[in-house]
């Protein structure tokens, strides 16, 4: 497989999760980054560092099961990285060109819907297994 179809699929996985951590309640009460500034979104983004690295560290080195909550954090980062972006954008003096939009054909996987997991049913109850049609990945 080539690099470009990785990246597609990898971008549009990973924007999901930054939508996944924008849409979730407590986001939405939060101040607006519009009505913050660079200076303030970066010691937001800071902190987030803070957490993902001990989230990894959990994961990697205590060998704990929190990748989820590496995810998580790492949309964080970028969520924050973006809003930091968009104020920059509104302080440039000359106009920012736009950027071809990549096209992302749609290859999440129907088996898993995306998830990379599927449910299994055992005799009185139901295992959650890696999807075998995408090998836990969630795209095609």
């Amino acid at each position: 497989m080539t690099e470009k179809p990785v990246l597609n699929k990898t971008l549009k996985w990973f924007g999901k999760q930054q939508m996944k951590k924008l849409s979730r309640p407590d986001s939405l009460k939060k101040k607006s980054w519009l009505e913050n500034t660079p200076l303030g979104l970066l010691r937001m983004l800071c902190k987030e560092e803070i957490k993902l690295t001990d989230a990894i560290y959990t994961a990697e080195i205590l060998g704990g099961d929190n990748w989820l909550e590496v995810i998580n954090e790492a949309a964080d980062i970028a969520n924050s990285a973006m809003m930091i972006a968009d104020l920059a954008k509104e302080m440039v003096k000359v106009p920012v060109p736009e950027m071809n939009p990549v096209k992302v054909i749609d290859e999440t996987c129907r088996l898993c819907d995306g998830n990379g997991w599927v449910w299994v049913h055992e005799e009185s109850h139901a295992v959650k297994v890696s999807c075998g049609a995408c090998e836990g990945s969630g795209v095609r």
